[in-house]
């Protein structure tokens, strides 16, 4: 019986990583894309992981606001998605 729970749950764990991976996955594609279009390249893999966690927050601004019925405008990504508030 405890080892029937103990599958499940590793089971179950599985699948949160798997999708937990997807997302990662189609985050990072996009990101991907948005460097390709900006021209933009970093220096480090220090630096590029920073700026794709900037890439992120920018990115669920972007949604939270777009998925507000309430806005008059839509927002979408610009050459500043992946620059800090004091960069911009």
């Amino acid at each position: 019986m405890i080892l029937v729970k103990l599958s499940l749950k590793l089971n179950r764990m599985k699948q949160i990583l798997l999708s937990a991976s997807a997302v990662l996955a189609v985050e990072t594609q996009n990101f991907m894309s948005f460097l390709a279009v900006h021209g933009k390249s970093y220096k480090s893999t220090n630096e590029f992981k920073e700026r794709l966690a900037l890439w992120n927050d920018s990115d669920r601004q972007i949604k939270n606001h777009n998925n507000d019925n309430n806005n008059l405008f839509k927002l979408a990504h610009n050459q500043f998605s992946d620059l800090t508030e004091q960069e911009k």
